[in-house]
């Protein structure tokens, strides 16, 4: 269900950013939105409550915050920001958990 989340949100990003960008434009050219509204939001629960089954609900929203609010100021491109708060997060998890595996040597 999250890997069909995952293909459904790639195969419709360009609608999903041209809807949150100007609603009313996408309703004069395109149609009404709200269908496109429900799909996203049924992804977003979707990935939300995989997340948090998984990995916990302080570090799902960390993870979801965190590397959107660091990369916001420094980033311009949307598409650029989306793919590296993706890179943001996969590094910090894949560093943490080697971090936790192998520890610290204080010596």
């Amino acid at each position: 269900l999250a890997l069909l989340s995952l293909f459904l949100y790639i195969a419709l990003f360009r609608r999903f950013l041209f809807l949150s960008f100007d609603r009313e434009e996408y309703r004069i050219q395109i149609g009404n939105p709200i269908i496109f509204d429900i799909i996203f939001y049924m992804i977003l629960s979707i990935a939300v409550t995989v997340a948090v089954n998984i990995l916990g609900s302080y570090y799902s929203i960390a993870h979801m915050l965190l590397p959107v609010f660091t990369l916001l100021p420094i980033v311009k491109s949307t598409r650029i920001l989306a793919i590296l708060c993706v890179l943001f997060s996969v590094i910090g998890t894949a560093g943490g958990f080697f971090l936790s595996l192998t520890g610290v040597n204080y010596n």
